[in-house]
């Protein structure tokens, strides 16, 4: 689930000219991926 909503940023981000929020948003996501790895680590 958390893959999916990280690769939809990734896709958003592509397309988006403003370089900041382009930023921005693969940041996120690859704080989305980190966590989501985090939290199965976790819940194993």
């Amino acid at each position: 689930m958390y893959v999916t909503i990280s690769l939809c940023l990734i896709a958003i981000a592509c397309m988006i000219k403003n370089k900041k929020l382009k930023y921005t948003l693969f940041i996120l996501s690859i704080l989305i991926s980190i966590l989501s790895m985090v939290l199965r680590i976790g819940i194993h």
